[in-house]
């Protein structure tokens, strides 16, 4: 006997007559695990159900809540793990990853520059900075000279917590200054070197912290070695 299972109830293989799933078990013979066919809208009303052994699913599958899975299986290859998929995988908020990392192609960012309402030096308000650093790049196409003040390490801190994202003691933090289609020059400034200092250059020059018309584009990284304080250095 196969049951097909609607609405809640179940319906027998050539039978007419509705009845719940267990009173067909016990009013006929057990349902073993190859009888059981429900039916693609079939929702079962239950809390708390446990599946063990090797289930396979096919088809897609939707769930409303958080997915916890207990295994603590490492993964040393694309194949290993508690969790593995043979398709591609796509987060639409933050990913934590408690342990390393491995990409084996290249790691691409795709950032979306942030502008400032108004750009100009003015108009880059802390505010404005510190949600441009939030989004990883600068865009400015300013024709007058534009300065980016940096807000105080704890500042930034708490602008990344609004994010969803902890930044602490170890954090580094990368942007991009674009000024590709700037008629000017930009510059990184620090909040007078009172949580953030500048990096001594380990190449002379290195430390000068503008972005003039033909660099275009700046690189920076800001090491948070402390919750209230930074060293700021350019990449790029």
């Amino acid at each position: 006997m196969t049951l097909g299972i609607s609405n809640g109830a179940a319906i027998p293989s050539g039978g007419k007559k509705r009845f719940k799933i267990l009173d067909a078990i016990f009013a006929d013979e057990a349902v073993s695990k190859n009888q059981l066919d429900l039916a693609t809208t079939t929702t079962i009303q239950a809390a708390n159900n446990a599946f063990t052994g090797n289930n396979t699913h096919s088809g897609t599958e939707t769930f409303s809540g958080t997915i916890n899975s207990t295994g603590t299986t490492d993964s040393s290859s694309t194949t290993t793990g508690d969790i593995k998929t043979a398709g591609g995988l796509g987060v639409v908020k933050n990913a934590q990853i408690g342990g390393q990392f491995v990409a084996k192609k290249n790691i691409v960012n795709v950032l979306t520059p942030y502008k400032a309402a108004v750009d100009t030096t003015a108009g880059w308000t802390l505010t404005e900075v510190k949600t441009a650093l939030v989004a990883g790049a600068f865009k400015t196409t300013s024709a007058a000279t534009v300065t980016l003040t940096l807000d105080s390490v704890a500042n930034i801190i708490t602008s990344f917590a609004t994010a969803g994202v902890t930044l602490g003691a170890g954090s580094v933090v990368e942007f991009i200054v674009d000024n590709t289609a700037g008629a000017n020059t930009v510059t990184v400034a620090v909040d007078g070197g009172a949580t953030i200092a500048v990096a001594t250059p380990v190449i002379t020059g290195g430390a000068t912290l503008t972005v003039s018309t033909a660099n275009k584009v700046g690189k920076f990284q800001l090491y948070i070695y402390s919750s209230t304080a930074a060293i700021l250095s350019r990449l790029v």
